[in-house]
């Protein structure tokens, strides 16, 4: 069964529109067929965090906190990966795949209030789009994925993680480099830096989860490259 047969419910091939020797569908099609990807990767997401040793040590809610965290990353890297290579059609799909997902998430989680809930989820996606959108952008830029891979990623991988577990356990995003002033609390920067490092001591394994992250960022970023040259939104 091939992408547009999954993605319409069993359209038949004879009947697909086609420009430009590409099959076209709709930026509503594409979004929300691609919501069932994009949950199953942040299902293997967070499968790779409990296999670090991060998800037995949190409490119920914190483990529901993480699962919205690592979709919310997967939600960017598409929605950019949409942009990137289709233009403002593939914005306008990225919302339709932001809105299928979520939607889906709230049914099966019961939500009661399903708008409050979305306005929140759309609010926390946007902010993972200013705190690391714009280094995505630019792996997106690059040639390849296999240029991507060739990036040092490994400090943009801390910066997804940060981002990630900030709302989850408290780890401080990054910080300016500090005021060197003479009225400088070096006192209060300590306290900070141990109160930091006590947090991340509850992710044992930090440097292979952000090495992960990045691996796992490159990977998501690209996944909708081999749809290309076979369809076109219209």
């Amino acid at each position: 069964m091939g992408f547009w047969t999954k993605l319409v419910g069993g359209a038949a091939e004879e009947k697909t529109k086609t420009k430009n020797g590409k099959k076209v569908v709709t930026p509503k099609d594409l979004g929300v067929g691609l919501s069932a990807t994009s949950l199953r990767a942040g299902n293997r997401l967070f499968q790779l965090f409990a296999d670090q040793g991060v998800v037995a040590q949190l409490s119920k809610e914190e483990q529901v906190r993480l699962a919205l965290e690592l979709l919310f990353f997967e939600l960017l890297c598409k929605g950019l990966a949409l942009t990137r290579f289709y233009g403002e059609e593939g914005h306008t799909a990225s919302l339709f795949h932001v809105g299928a997902v979520l939607t889906t998430v709230a049914e099966h989680s019961q939500v009661e209030d399903v708008s409050s809930f979305l306005g929140a989820a759309f609010a926390q996606l946007e902010s993972h789009r200013q705190y690391y959108g714009q280094d995505m952008w630019n792996l997106l830029n690059l040639k390849s994925e296999e240029d991507a891979k060739k990036k040092p990623g490994l400090s943009l991988g801390f910066k997804i993680l940060e981002k990630i577990l900030n709302p989850v356990l408290g780890v401080p995003l990054e910080e300016p480099a500090m005021n060197q002033g003479a009225g400088h609390d070096l006192q209060a920067v300590k306290r900070a830096c141990e109160e930091a490092e006590r947090r991340w001591e509850r992710v044992p394994k930090r440097v292979e989860l952000a090495s992960h992250c990045f691996i796992c960022a490159v990977a998501s970023l690209h996944s909708i490259t081999p749809f290309m040259d076979e369809f076109t939104l219209g």
